[in-house]
């Protein structure tokens, strides 16, 4: 997987290099790009674990796409044309150019600072095959990411997929670099959801496991319960 930020990746704030980078049809408005993402999502997402996603599973999916490689084709010289949306790796260098190309990658370093690194990336015969692979290391390979998606917490997420070793991040610590990566992904995500027509899933703060909407009705439940057996003693 991608170890740390591509060198082409700028601040959360600053415009990222992908911005300005080729490969973009110029006649699409930034709407477009992301409904047309969307469903090459959806595609991907049937496509590596069989069912229709939900609004959760396909918007947060959606982000690590945007924000790890605007959607495949934020890559320049090697990496043009190669499919791959989550920036997945196939190991150190001399790489296979029928299945992979050499690109530059960070690693973070205690002072804050980060080092590069060169790494093979994998390329993809498809948009929808790379969308799928990125799918299956983010849900499939790493099951916390997905549970911290139907949490619906942004911090959740962004330490499970840093937990797990999705990725490196920036700055010198481990909260420093989820808290970058929670900016990273959470300013992708609000063009998405206008885009699409549809709410922000992932928002706050740590959230305990299971305790969402369904723990509010077990909780509600349990103290409807109590008040009907404190009401029969009463009575009795």
């Amino acid at each position: 997987m991608s170890a740390g930020l591509l060198e082409l990746r700028a601040p959360p704030g600053e415009l990222s290099p992908y911005e300005i980078g080729t490969g973009f049809d110029l006649e699409l408005e930034p709407g477009d790009v992301h409904r047309e993402a969307r469903e090459v999502i959806r595609q991907g997402f049937a496509l590596a674990l069989g069912y229709n996603g939900t609004g959760p599973e396909l918007q947060v999916a959606q982000a690590v796409g945007r924000r790890e490689s605007s959607y495949g084709r934020g890559w320049k010289a090697d990496g043009v044309g190669s499919n791959n949306w989550g920036a997945v790796q196939a190991g150190r260098p001399p790489c296979n150019p029928a299945t992979s190309f050499e690109y530059t990658d960070t690693h973070p370093e205690s002072d804050g600072s980060s080092t590069k690194y060169s790494i093979c990336f994998r390329r993809y015969a498809s948009p929808v095959e790379g969308a799928a692979d990125m799918i299956r290391h983010l849900y499939v390979k790493r099951p916390s990411v997905l549970r911290a998606v139907h949490r619906g917490s942004l911090h959740d997420f962004s330490a499970a997929m840093y937990d797990e070793h999705y990725y490196e991040g920036f700055g010198a610590t481990r909260e420093a670099r989820i808290k970058n990566h929670m900016k990273w992904i959470e300013s992708a995500l609000e063009p998405i959801a206008e885009a699409v027509g549809e709410p922000v899933y992932l928002n706050g703060p740590p959230r305990r496991a299971g305790f969402g909407l369904f723990g509010v009705l077990l909780l509600g439940g349990v103290a409807v319960g109590a008040i009907r057996a404190l009401s029969r003693r009463k009575a009795a």
